[in-house]
């Protein structure tokens, strides 16, 4: 695996964890904008790392042309279509005001997310986890 796969790798399990810890989290109120950026950002990173590791170039960094370019690497993938292009409305946008994600818009993404995240990982070699 070239460095820069294990690189983007790296940011990918950080968006992840930081999903996972705040769904847990105890606070009076949920930050389920930020689970919803989080989860959006490790499916994008992996899609990267997939990227990455096929030597493919990505110009742009929207979740919908990574996702399509990846396609071309692993065709399989085209059933996480519906998934992805319900995790593209959670970009950064919503960690600033105007934009209200729900308990329920938190769990749905990181759902995605966990499954995403899953056959990635097993597409680079990496244990499912």
């Amino acid at each position: 695996m070239n460095r820069d796969t294990v690189a983007w790798i790296r940011f990918a399990e950080e968006s992840y964890c930081a999903a996972v810890l705040l769904i847990k989290s105890r606070a009076r109120r949920s930050p389920n904008n930020v689970i919803c950026f989080y989860s959006h950002q490790c499916v994008e990173r992996y899609l990267k790392c997939r990227l990455t590791e096929g030597g493919a170039n990505f110009g742009d960094s929207k979740l919908i042309s990574l996702f399509k370019q990846t396609l071309g690497l692993e065709p399989s993938w085209c059933r996480f279509v519906d998934s992805v292009t319900a995790l593209k409305s959670y970009t950064a946008d919503f960690l600033y005001p105007g934009h209200v994600a729900t308990r329920d818009d938190a769990r749905a993404a990181l759902k995605i997310c966990r499954s995403f995240r899953k056959e990635a990982r097993l597409a680079l070699g990496l244990a499912a986890k």
